[in-house]
């Protein structure tokens, strides 16, 4: 039986540092299991410092223009994206998307007769697979500080996605739900992290996701584990694992849900 790909939804660094003007680059993967999911991806920006005060409240403030794309082997994606920082605890992401859906691995768009058409992924191993086109707009503000060696990031994310075909339903694999062709989605990770040591640190996630137009709900909560290793040249690099189980879910619930991350910065020179 084919597993389907679908799209992790966290990747996180926790390393805060005073924001530079200038170009950065970086780069991620991420796989796991239920749903099962791999993805990498690769960004550029341009980041434009909004205050010259060095007060770890200001010193991050910024704002960032830049590009993203990525890759599944279910799909492929482009975007444009802002980023606005106004202060440390704070920032409001917006980002625009064309996602292309291919079938070269065995995977693609799937259609659904109904909301309550059975989108497991035993019963999507008999849906025919085909390549089409969407668009993805999202809105995603996060809360976060740190307090002594305790980090708390609370990120809600708003997402609006077209996919421009005559079907009335689909299967929309980044929210693991049924959508309408044009329909909403919205989603809140909470995040509570210890540092161990220097670059350890171990914590908990809790992840809910819902659409609300076929009334379809998940939640998650998993342990995490990261390693923010100092590499010479690089801004940033963050190396972690996470695993837990579904308490609310269709096809997953009280099933174990695990996933392995990495992703690296660098500021140009």
């Amino acid at each position: 039986m084919k597993t389907k790909i679908v799209i992790l939804v966290f990747l996180f660094s926790v390393n805060a540092t005073a924001a530079e003007r200038g170009f950065y680059s970086s780069a991620s993967a991420a796989g796991g299991i239920n749903p099962s999911a791999a993805k990498l991806s690769a960004e550029v920006l341009y980041r434009l410092p909004l205050f010259s005060d060095t007060g770890e409240l200001w010193n991050t403030s910024c704002i960032d223009l830049g590009l993203e794309g990525s890759v599944t082997p279910a799909d492929y994606s482009g975007s444009m994206f802002i980023n606005v920082e106004p202060v440390a605890v704070f920032n409001l992401k917006f980002t625009a998307s064309v996602q292309r859906y291919y079938t070269g691995f065995g995977y693609g768009y799937n259609r659904m007769d109904s909301p309550d058409s059975d989108y497991s992924s035993s019963a999507r191993d008999d849906i025919d697979k085909e390549k089409k086109t969407a668009y993805k707009y999202s809105a995603e503000p996060t809360f976060k500080f740190k307090y002594s060696r305790i980090i708390f990031v609370n990120k809600f994310a708003l997402n609006y996605i077209d996919t421009k075909t005559g079907d009335k339903y689909y299967y929309e694999p980044y929210s693991d739900s049924i959508h309408k062709r044009k329909d909403y989605d919205y989603s809140n990770s909470t995040s509570i992290l210890f540092e161990v040591k220097r670059n350890y640190f171990a914590g908990f996630n809790n992840y809910y996701s819902r659409t609300e137009s076929v009334e379809c709900s998940s939640n998650r909560v998993a342990g995490i584990l990261i390693f923010n290793p100092e590499l010479q040249g690089c801004d940033n690099v963050s190396i972690g694992g996470m695993a837990g189980s579904y308490t609310v879910n269709n096809n997953y619930r009280g099933d174990l849900f695990a996933a392995v991350f990495a992703s690296i910065r660098m500021k140009a020179d």
